[in-house]
Order: C-alpha cells, then sequence, then structure tokens
C-alpha cells in the first residue's frame, strides 16, 4: 500500500496526516501536469520520420493528452479544495465536519488514482509505440 492509495478507513488519520496525503497528492499532480506537456512536445517534435500510420497515432495521443489535462485540472483543484478544508479544519470542529472531510477524501482518491492509472497507461502506450520510430529512424 502507497501512500497514494492508502485508504482512510484502514486507520484514524489526523490532520497532520491527512495534509501531508494531500500535499503528496498535489505534488503527484503537478508533476503529472509537467509530464503531459512534455509528452505534447515530445510528440510534435521532429525527431519521427512522420508516416499516416504514424500521424494516426499521434492524433490519436493528442486527443488523450488534452483529455488528461483536463482531468488533472478538475482533479488538481478538488485536491486543492480538499488541502484547504482540512487546513482550516480544527481539532474543536465537530464530528459533522470530520465526516464531510473523510466523504470528501473518499471520493477524490479514488479518481487520483484512477486518473494516475489511466495515465501511466498512455503514457507508456506513447513510449512503447515511439520507441520503434525512434530505433528505425536512427538505422536509416
Amino acid at each position: 500500500m502507497t501512500i497514494l492509495s492508502a485508504p482512510y478507513s484502514h486507520f484514524k488519520r489526523s490532520r497532520k496526516q491527512l495534509l501531508i496525503l494531500v500535499s503528496v497528492w498535489q505534488e503527484t499532480l503537478s508533476a503529472t501536469k509537467k509530464e503531459i506537456s512534455f509528452l505534447e512536445m515530445y510528440i510534435a517534435s521532429p525527431i519521427f520520420y512522420i508516416t499516416p500510420e504514424l500521424l494516426t497515432e499521434f492524433i490519436r495521443y493528442q486527443a488523450h493528452l488534452k483529455k488528461l489535462k483536463q482531468q488533472v485540472e478538475i482533479i488538481s483543484a478538488l485536491a486543492n479544495k480538499h488541502f484547504t478544508v482540512i487546513q482550516d479544519w480544527t481539532e474543536v470542529d465537530n464530528t459533522t465536519l470530520e465526516n464531510f472531510i473523510l466523504l470528501e477524501h473518499q471520493k477524490i482518491e479514488p479518481q487520483l488514482l484512477e486518473f494516475i492509472k489511466n495515465y501511466n497507461n498512455i503514457k507508456l502506450d506513447i513510449f512503447n509505440y515511439t520507441g520503434d520510430k525512434l530505433i528505425q529512424k536512427e538505422g536509416n
């Protein structure tokens, strides 16, 4: 179990633990935004011998990356809002707020994990597909 996927229900987390976890989410999402930008520049770079098949794949990848970019913005906004709520939460607050934070946490976490899984699959697909294209170009 990683810090990204440890469910809240496994143990009672303190406010500090939740802040650390959500800050890890924020850092992960920030790094992912930068990687998506890199992938967009990578597939648009002139290092590939363009064929109709390659162009078709790149168009498909661009569509996937555009969708991922939108998703990362949405999840980042949720994580930032969640961080602020946790940060503003005081120990004297009642259990209703604690339950609200728990419910919000349980809604965001699966979205984040699914997003990261989808992103990693697309990233691997791009590199697996283009790796052969780079090798072929070097051999020419």
